[in-house]
């Protein structure tokens, strides 16, 4: 499922930053704007359809490589905390080292999660 809603504009289609435009017959060009206004050419294509899906995967890629270094990084933090936590002698540190070692297994599933997903995409689309 697409995160992006593609609304028509006059002069084309535009969905959260991205912006398609007819720039000649047969020739549809997508930009992106950045954070400081400059727009930044994306992909070109020879129809409509086929921008809008390539621009789709290249959001989800980017989606999902935030989300896979996000999980990496809470997977490192919630082990390095183990590794603090199972030095302590207080009754609280077994406990504290049971909830961090879950939270680092489950960081580090979803991070799998987004790999494998990713390249099962990849082979969805070379070979339908």
């Amino acid at each position: 499922m697409s995160r992006l809603t593609w609304s028509e504009r006059g002069d084309g289609w535009r969905a959260g930053p991205y912006e398609i435009e007819l720039a000649a017959p047969h020739l549809w060009v997508c930009t992106r704007r950045r954070r400081k206004g400059a727009a930044v050419i994306e992909l070109t294509g020879g129809s409509l359809s086929s921008v809008k899906e390539r621009v789709e995967r290249l959001d989800r890629r980017r989606h999902d490589r935030h989300r896979l270094s996000i999980y990496l990084l809470l997977f490192t933090v919630s082990l390095t905390l183990v590794a603090i936590a199972s030095g302590w002698a207080s009754p609280p540190g077994p406990i504290v080292v049971i909830a961090l070692s879950i939270l680092a297994v489950c960081a580090a599933l979803k991070a799998i999660d987004c790999v494998i997903r990713r390249s099962w995409e990849s082979l969805s689309a070379n070979y339908q």
